[in-house]
């Protein structure tokens, strides 16, 4: 009976082992099988890359040509499903590949890093994705957090949980030296933007704009010290957004203007913030460098050559100044070469070849430099309040729309670091702040013309 017993205990254990053999047999089989079949592993041995981007996230906008573009080189990116198959793949790509630079999108909204980073668990269950990060102290990683959009965010019941995940991410990845973490999601210009709240228009829109300010220019790091900065600036622009901006899908805006409004053409910039709070088709003639006393008329006369026009009502914004400025251009109206006349001149034009024209002249902004503008550039030049003053003459003798930016900002010494990139030039949430402005004053001036 006991050798019964025996032989029958005997029999499960050989079961169970036969069983946990095949089982883990099976496991592995699939695991070389995917190895195997893997398209990233296929398409690293077919062609010679200098980096890739493989994120968790859907990487359909992030085509390789742009990072090509904005990057150079050959990059390879790529679309996975989570964070351990991204581990497992990062682990191959840095014992195999000798890249400087690998990049990774990580996606806190959906998956619940709070698992993943603070938990014993969790980093034994991503220890390849840690250890690859670990054991190539050389290899610069770079991590891209997806960025919801606002829609995202407000139908978002448990957003501070959503936080927390990013929270715990980031304090986790923030430990390595070799590890650059960005996040612009917490952008006002980003979270009011009613036009990417389509998740596809969104990410073919923002491509262009996070790949060259993340992973050239630095911009959007987040770290332990200052995530929660990003945080509660986020939350504030979840609660202020809102929709009631107005509907101007039937009106064209035309920029004139020289940095301020030339040097961004993205989403991000000026006539992009404004195109996405009213839906206006936007038009961004402007041009770093340029002044309202020589290149202005000129721009004009270039539109109109190029019959550019829709049948849609135009509104012409026309911000010039600060070059005007810099260069010590006379103001008022006393030379052949002078801000007002300049100003004159391109209004003219614009109204006879546009009738029924909306026009808005912009005063300059408040700058930094030469003593916040109460200075001059050079010993016996005119300070910024003439420019002022002049475009405001200007504005009332041709019955146009005024509007005083170096007052409507609000921008001071005590403030302007927050707003100003280099004492002049705006930033995302100053641009945001001026189309808001814009669109406000725009559509007023529009509804009394109709």
């Amino acid at each position: 009976m006991a050798d019964n017993k025996k032989n029958s205990k005997q029999s499960v254990i050989l079961i169970v082992t036969v069983l946990t053999v095949l089982f883990i047999s099976v496991i592995i089989y699939g695991i070389l099988l995917k190895h195997s079949e893997n398209k990233l592993y296929k398409e690293l041995g077919k062609e010679t890359y200098t980096s890739v981007f493989i994120a968790d996230f859907d990487t359909k906008n992030y085509k390789k040509e742009v990072f090509d573009k904005y990057i150079g080189g050959k990059n390879l990116v790529y679309t996975e499903s989570d964070v351990l198959s991204i581990g497992r793949e990062l682990k191959y790509i840095t014992a195999n590949y000798e890249f400087d630079t690998v990049r990774v999108g990580l996606n806190p909204f959906e998956n619940d890093y709070k698992f993943f980073a603070g938990k014993t668990l969790g980093r034994a269950l991503n220890s390849a994705f840690y250890n690859s990060i670990e054991d190539n102290p050389g290899t610069s990683f770079q991590i891209l957090l997806y960025c919801p959009n606002g829609f995202e965010w407000k139908n978002e019941k448990h957003a501070d949980k959503k936080i927390h995940s990013y929270e715990q991410l980031v304090n986790s990845l923030a430990t390595y030296d070799n590890v650059t973490i960005y996040f612009p999601g917490y952008e006002e210009w980003v979270i009011d933007n009613r036009l990417l709240y389509s998740n596809e228009d969104f990410g073919q829109k923002i491509e262009e704009e996070w790949i060259p300010m993340t992973f050239c220019d630095g911009m959007y790091i987040i770290d332990s010290q200052n995530q929660w900065d990003k945080y509660n600036e986020l939350t504030v622009n979840i609660e202020n957004s809102k929709d009631g901006y107005p509907n101007m899908d039937e009106v064209d805006i035309v920029f004139f203007g020289d940095s301020i409004i030339g040097n961004y053409t993205g989403v991000s910039s000026i006539p992009g913030d404004v195109h996405a709070l009213t839906g206006a088709s936007v038009i961004n003639l402007g041009v770093g460098g340029t002044k309202a006393s020589t290149e202005f008329e000129k721009a004009v006369a270039e539109y109109f050559s190029q019959s550019l026009r829709s049948d849609n009502r135009r509104v012409y914004v026309i911000n010039y100044g600060l070059n005007d400025f810099f260069e010590g251009i006379v103001p008022e109206d006393t030379e052949d070469v002078s801000y007002e006349g300049g100003l004159n001149k391109g209004i003219e034009n614009i109204k006879a070849n546009d009738e029924s024209a909306l026009i808005v002249v912009i005063a300059p902004n408040y700058v930094e430099c030469c003593g916040d503008g109460t200075g001059t550039v050079t010993e016996n030049g005119p300070v910024i309040e003439r420019y002022i003053k002049a475009a405001k003459k200007v504005s009332e003798e041709k019955g146009t729309l005024f509007i005083n930016m170096y007052t409507e900002l609000d921008f001071n010494g005590s403030n302007c670091s927050e707003y100003l990139l280099d004492g002049v030039h705006l930033n995302g949430k100053a641009r945001m702040k001026y189309s808001k402005i814009l669109v406000e004053k725009i559509s007023k001036y529009y509804e009394k013309q109709q």
